[in-house]
């Protein structure tokens, strides 16, 4: 006669057995039985858990081994494979405590240590899971995986050169793994190492052709180094490779706007936000670019910006829109600005003046910072400010509760629908007083934005301002406090030297459509001998078809491309008229010309926007230079060429002017700042609005 169990630990040791020699269903079948006599048994609770889970079935998995850990609390590998169970499911909480309650049992679990890293920056908590991985290395730096995973939290954490140094180690470990190439080459592209990248991404493509992530990061690449063309071709591959990617169908839309193939970008982000209706970042892109088009007039901009609202934002809103901050319309205001460019950036140039000449005895300065990028800029800024606040790892939930604790009185948004916004922060209205201003002169669209600044120039004030949905508030003379970013002096108009006049226009490219060409090409054709210096991707399909629209000797038109600004500045010694695209005008770009001594002639627009040089002209006493049509814009731009003496009359004298002018006048610039703040405020403290 069998002693009690025997049967059992039969059965279970067939089990074991099948399970060796790789006999999956068999394996199961013996532990059905173990089961049937003796549910609670932990062995085959947890053999079942585990074949099931390996068999892609994690929530037919999760009863076994919460049952098996429930037999048996101490074992390690059950609640490793528990917490994998879960994290399959993406129920990262639980995964954590049973990663780390395998911890607890064995320290020294390298795997346990890996799967909690992966828990907790799937949960966002991407400091302690770099403190994870980092663990996992440790114990066992002989694993490529481990290495992959700890650099990408580095490179999330903000730590790009030792994210390379991770990859090579997994690249070492694993030369042929087509995942780890793609991922190298992210890092290093991000430290500026774009050779090796781009070899890294073709690897990637060569050890596995159907890699998508591998051409959608090498189109990014392709953008970054100034190949929109190539970039496109790339980002083509990989979505006939996954056509169900919303990012790809987005970064479709980025090549074509930085080739300045507006209508084509504008399709594409139509496309993807009709494929993909929950995807705000594609929205924001599509209403930005419509700024750039001339088929777009201002209230089917605004339109297009109400819709965006009604599916994108609306919802996020309070049903009960309660502030605890104290109504005193006197009080010192605390004011925030949000913005993922507080580093070498126009909004940086233009803010840095603001931040420094705000009176910090009735104004209380905060900054949220919406990037992970650093430089020397960013240290000025954050000087400037009473207090910073990094929400770059911040959901727009966690985001909006920590400006609510802080008790903003008036949000100051930076950026609109332009890269890096936060919009969707805005939309669920954590200060009583919100407004849009800086990025450039449009509208948010948010019901929950209250105002947005501009300047009796971009919004004359005979208009109703109806394509907007914030209320108007113009500043007395400038949207603009310019501080230029060098000191290198203007030179001597190069027409002097040259013989011929030398046109210029060094704004981003993607302002540069074909209507602006052809007007140039009539320009070039209007004053012999004339050259055009015009910024421009590197990209030779880009510049073949530039020189096709201008219609003139290829001698005659010198390209650059994006460089330092020391550089840059220098740029402008060589040309003597700066042309401001349209409809989308300059504004950083403008000022700089003019600080060198280049006047600037410009097309009033439709918009705001295309307004930006008559407000900065006007500013400085040369509003004679901002031309009501295309006609008049030729005619302007025809006859300063031919005004040799005047041309050197600005070239000496338009820095003082400037520097006389509203544009530089950083402390009365401060003033109406604050002076609006305090209006905002006073609305609101009365009305609620």
């Amino acid at each position: 006669m069998n002693p009690p169990g025997t049967n059992l630990d039969h059965a279970f040791a067939l089990a074991q057995g099948c399970f060796q020699i790789g006999d999956f269903s068999g394996a199961k079948k013996n532990c059905f039985h173990v089961l049937a006599s003796e549910p609670q048994h932990a062995g085959a609770l947890h053999m079942m858990g585990f074949l099931t889970l390996k068999n892609g079935n994690p929530k037919q998995a999760l009863p076994f081994l919460k049952k098996a850990v429930e037999s048996a609390p101490q074992s390690e590998h059950l609640l490793v494979n528990l917490g994998e169970a879960y994290l399959a499911i993406r129920k990262f909480n639980e995964a954590s405590q049973s990663f780390q309650s395998a911890i607890q049992i064995n320290p020294k679990n390298p795997h346990a240590h890996s799967c909690l890293g992966m828990a907790l920056r799937n949960n966002g908590s991407q400091d302690l899971a770099l403190d994870a991985f980092q663990s996992a290395a440790t114990l066992d730096s002989g694993n490529a995986f481990t290495w992959c995973n700890l650099g990408a939290s580095l490179q999330e954490a903000g730590q790009p050169d030792e994210a390379v140094q991770a990859f090579r180690k997994a690249d070492a470990l694993s030369p042929r793994d087509p995942d780890i190439q793609t991922n190298l080459g992210t890092a290093l592209a991000a430290i500026g190492a774009t050779e090796e990248a781009h070899r890294a991404f073709q690897n990637a493509i060569f050890l596995n052709p159907r890699n998508s992530a591998a051409y959608n990061n090498l189109g990014n690449l392709f953008l970054k180094t100034g190949s929109p063309e190539a970039a496109i071709e790339a980002f083509q591959k990989a979505l006939e490779l996954e056509p169900d990617r919303a990012e790809l169908h987005n970064n479709l839309g980025n090549a074509f706007k930085q080739s300045g193939r507006i209508e084509e970008a504008i399709e594409s982000y139509t496309r993807t936000i009709r494929k993909f209706k929950n995807y705000p970042e594609a929205h924001s892109n599509l209403l930005f670019c419509m700024h750039y088009s001339a088929r777009h007039d201002a209230l089917t901009i605004r339109d297009a910006h109400v819709r965006w609202n009604q599916n994108q934002a609306k919802r996020l809103m309070p049903s009960q829109l309660k502030h605890p901050n104290h109504r005193d319309p006197h009080k010192p205001l605390r004011i925030g600005y949000v913005s993922a460019d507080f580093r070498n950036h126009p909004v940086a140039r233009f803010l840095l003046p603001l931040l420094q000449n705000h009176d910090k005895k009735l104004f209380e300065i905060h900054a949220f910072m919406c990037s992970r990028e650093r430089d020397h800029e960013t240290s000025r800024l954050q000087s400037s400010a009473d207090h910073w606040h990094d929400i770059s790892s911040a959901s727009d939930e966690e985001a909006s509760s920590l400006i609510r604790r802080n008790q903003i009185d008036v949000l100051v948004d930076l950026a609109l629908h332009s890269a890096g916004n936060r919009m969707l922060v805005f939309a669920r209205k954590p200060a009583p007083v919100q407004v849009t201003w800086l990025a450039y002169a449009g509208t948010s669209g948010l019901n929950t934005m209250n105002h947005r600044i501009s300047d009796p120039y971009l919004d004359p004030p005979s208009s109703d301002c109806a394509e907007y949905t914030e209320s108007t508030i113009r500043l007395p003379h400038t949207f603009w406090c310019y501080q230029p970013a060098l000191e290198i002096a203007p030179g001597a108009p190069p027409a002097n030297s040259n013989g011929y006049v030398t046109f210029g226009c060094f704004n981003n490219f993607c302002k540069v459509n074909q209507e602006v060409l052809k007007l140039w090409a009539e320009l070039l054709a209007s004053v012999p001998f004339s050259r055009l210096h015009l910024h421009a991707p590197t990209d030779e399909v880009i510049r073949s078809r530039i020189l096709e629209f201008l219609r003139v000797d290829p001698s005659r038109v010198r390209f650059f491309a994006n460089t330092s600004p020391g550089n840059y500045f220098e740029q402008f010694h060589g040309i003597d008229i700066a042309l401001d695209p349209f409809p989308f005008g300059g504004g950083t770009s403008s000022c700089d010309a003019l600080w060198m001594g280049v006047p600037v002639v410009t097309l009033k627009g439709p918009t705001a926007v295309g307004r930006g040089g008559t407000s900065i002209l006007s500013n400085i006493g040369l509003q004679e230079l901002a031309a009501d049509s295309e006609e008049d814009y030729l005619r302007i731009a025809t006859a300063l060429a031919g005004e040799s003496p005047r041309l050197a009359e600005l070239r000496e004298k338009l820095r003082s002017r400037m520097r006389c002018s509203p544009l530089m006048d950083a402390p009365e610039f401060a003033r109406a700042m604050e002076a609006a703040y305090r209006q905002m405020w006073h609305s609101w403290s009365s009305t609620g609005k």
